[in-house]
């Protein structure tokens, strides 16, 4: 499986959680967006930004966001973020970077 259906399959994703997460935003990062992608043996990295997120501990979101992707053939390595959580990532944070450079989906 190249980028294409990786592609496809990521559009399938973002449409699932469409249907009771509603994010405001997914961003991508990592090795997706550089050219050492390998579908073999590379992850897709997703920070979701949702608001529904802030009646929820990290398990809960993680339980909820892993869930989505029954089914899919992709390895995904998730995040999930309020907007207010997201604002609030400082440079010492491991996730700066994925936030700094990430690329939104939805634009």
């Amino acid at each position: 499986m190249g980028k294409r259906q990786a592609r496809t399959y990521l559009k399938q994703y973002i449409k699932r959680l469409n249907e009771d997460i509603y994010p405001q935003d997914v961003i991508v990062y990592g090795s997706f967006l550089r050219d050492d992608y390998n579908p073999e043996t590379s992850d897709i990295d997703l920070l979701v930004i949702a608001d529904i997120f802030v009646q929820m501990d990290e398990d809960e979101r993680l339980r909820l966001l892993y869930r989505k992707t029954t089914g899919l053939p992709l390895d995904f390595h998730l995040y999930g973020f309020t907007r207010n959580e997201l604002k609030n990532i400082g440079p010492l944070n491991s996730l700066y970077h994925a936030v700094s450079s990430g690329v939104s989906l939805f634009s």
